[in-house]
This record gives structure tokens, sequence and C-alpha cells, in this order.
């Protein structure tokens, strides 16, 4: 009979395991938890009949004690997961904070004009369904979405009527209008959501004039995707002639810059110190080798960005170009831009110029670099 124990402690891991993978327990997980526990129960009571001596006073007050000390730990253990699965009390311990919402999440959920359903679709035994139903969860506590969970098998008709591709998908539903998440992230809800809610347009200016990037052209160099992805993040992206322009649009959300080729006009370059001044925005895409004009506006602000190419060994032969040039990516501060890049995540640069915050402009300021090459990098002066 001992010799139960293992494969019952094995069967019930797997059954709980099963349940905490899929948020579901299904006939696997049952089966697996029932004979697991009636095989240690039966493990349990052979031993119990080969220790002869238990009835002895002496070595009834050896081991009574500590068999009570492990099952009080036991149920203490049952009765904090319970409670825990039952409270509103939810703590993040991680480091970057990857189980609390974004801010701009938490003001879209929190601003909704009417109550916002959100439906989970998904097979049994799907194990993404458990970690999207509790997002979604955590959607309804910061705001009125009332949240359901259907199998896919079950929903025949709503996979039609709603476009569903496969499982673990979200649809999101706001006075009757629908929005179908195939990749339920926490940034593809919102995205849905602000769509559903007919938010405002954010207006994005792109500089243009200096040989920056084209932001609508389709071609290999063009930048097409990068509007088509703002775009879908509620911005309108609007040109900025910055050889004419001698201050940033008042209604500027903020002001992007690609690879300028040639430097800003001195007016241009101190209109945009001016429109950071006052709580602007500045999205500098630099390229080494090209003065850009904006050095010293960042500069200002604490950011030096020596015209260098950065070098790390580390990364390899890509995109035809020697080992080393484009740098990739794995070790990211932690920041709300950073959440959820990991060592696991690699971030790909084609021919990067290093940035690194040296000083504050005033006391309370906080600047942070956020992505490192490895340490066996270095800077090339001349690219």
């Amino acid at each position: 009979m001992q010799r139960l124990a293992l494969p019952g402690l094995i069967a019930v891991a797997f059954g709980l395991g099963s349940y905490y993978a899929t948020g579901e327990m299904g006939p696997f997980g049952i089966a697996n938890v029932a004979l697991g526990s009636a095989a240690l129960l039966l493990s349990a009571i052979a031993a119990i009949r080969r220790v002869h001596g238990l009835a002895e006073g002496a070595a009834r007050r050896i081991l009574l004690p500590r068999v009570g000390l492990c099952l009080v730990v036991l149920g203490a253990g049952v009765a904090v997961e319970r409670l825990a699965a039952h409270s509103e009390l939810h703590l993040d311990w991680t480091v970057d904070r990857r189980f609390e919402l974004f801010p701009a999440t938490k003001k879209a959920l929190a601003t909704l004009p009417a109550e916002l359903t959100a439906t989970l679709y998904h097979d049994r035994g799907d194990p993404r369904a458990r970690r999207t139903r509790m997002l979604l969860e955590e959607f309804a506590r910061m705001g009125p979405v009332r949240v359901r969970v259907r199998n896919l098998e079950e929903a025949q008709e709503d996979v039609d009527r709603f476009g569903i591709r496969g499982t673990n998908a979200v649809v999101l539903e706001l006075r009757g209008a629908s929005e179908t998440v195939d990749r339920p992230t926490e940034g593809g809800l919102l995205e849905a959501i602000l769509r559903l809610r007919g938010a405002p347009t954010r207006i994005l200016y792109t500089a243009v004039g200096e040989g920056e990037g084209d932001a609508e052209s389709v071609e290999p160099s063009g930048y097409s995707g990068l509007a088509t992805a703002l775009t879908t993040e509620g911005y309108e992206l609007r040109g900025l002639v910055t050889a004419t322009a001698n201050e940033v649009p008042q209604d500027a959300a903020g002001l992007l810059v690609i690879g300028a080729r040639r430097a800003l006009r001195a007016e241009a370059a101190a209109a945009v110190e001016r429109y950071l001044e006052h709580g602007g925005r500045l999205v500098a895409l630099l390229e080494p080798g090209v003065r850009s004009g904006l050095e010293e506006t960042l500069e200002h602000f604490g950011f030096a960005v020596p015209d260098a190419l950065v070098i790390d060994p580390a990364a390899g032969p890509i995109e035809g170009a020697p080992a080393g040039v484009n740098p990739v990516v794995a070790a990211y501060a932690s920041h709300p831009i950073t959440r959820g890049l990991t060592s696991r995540t690699l971030t790909f640069f084609l021919r990067a110029r290093p940035v690194e915050a040296v000083h504050k402009p005033k006391p309370d300021d906080q600047l942070v670099s956020l992505a490192f090459t490895s340490p066996h990098s270095w800077l090339d002066f001349d690219p």
C-alpha cells in the first residue's frame, strides 16, 4: 500500500494543476483528484497500521503533535487560498507591476458611458483562458463591466455573428456595437474599448521637410506600419513642415521626428523646446552620423545623444550587416513603457544611436533609461 503514496500525490498535483491552468475542473481534473486522494488515503491507513507502537503513550506524545501541526498548516494554507480567491484584495509584488492595469486602461474603464459586456469564448482545456478571464475580472473591478465566459462548442451562433476565429477570443459589446479581439491582451482590449466609445482623436504631428522618414510610405524605407499602429491607438497623424513652422500647434498631443537627414533650423528647434517647456511630448528617432538640430534641445532636458553607433558584439550578423552593428536588447528598466518586457523579450535596433540620461534639469525631474545593450557593447564615433 505504501507504494500508492507517490502516484496518489502525482495524480492530485495533475488534477489541481489542470484546474489552475484552465480555470475549470473538468473530468480529467476530477478523476485525478479523486483517484489520487483515494490512493493517499489507503497509503495513510496502511502506514498507521504499520506503526504498532502508536498506542503507546510516549509514541503518541511524539507523533500526534506533529501530525496535528501538519494538519493545521495544511488547513491554514487551504483557508488562505480560498480567502484570497473570494476577496477583493489584489496584491502585485512583481518588480514591473505586470499584473496591474495601465493608467490609461483604468481611466477608460472608469469613464465608460454605459455597461460594457465582455464575453470570453474558449475551448475546454485552453490554458490561456484562465489568464484572460482574470484580466477581464480586473477590468470589472475598475468600471461597469459584465464578464461572461462561454464554451465555443456551445456558442456556434456567436462564432458566426461576431466573426470569432478561434479559442480565447473576447467580444466587447457597448450600446449595441461590438468589437472582437482575437488576441485579448490588455492593449488590444483597450484599443477595442476606445473604438467602441468613439474616443476623441488625439493629433500627433510628424515633422517633415528635413528628409525625415515618410509615415505614409509602404516602401521598405517607409513607416506606414508605425502610422497604422498609432492610428489604431487613437492618433491622427498630421505633417508639420518644420522649415516654415515657428510654433508647434497647441492641439498637438505629441511631436514625432523620424530620422531627420538634415538639421532643423534654429527657429524650429527653439519652437520644439518651447513646446516641451509647456508640457509637450517629443519622440525623436535619431540616426548616427547625422546632426538633427535637436541635440541641444535634448541636452537642455537632461539627455545626451552622442553622435556614435552602438556596437554590441553579443548581437550576431543581422540584415546582412556585420556582427554587432544591429544590437538586440534584452535588458530593460522597470517603467510603465517597458512593462511586460523581460529578459526573454528581444528588441531589435537597426544601426542604433545611444541616448544617455545625464542630468536633471530640475531636482524633482525623473530621467529613466529604458533599454540597455550588453555590458560588452561600445560606441563607434566614426560610423
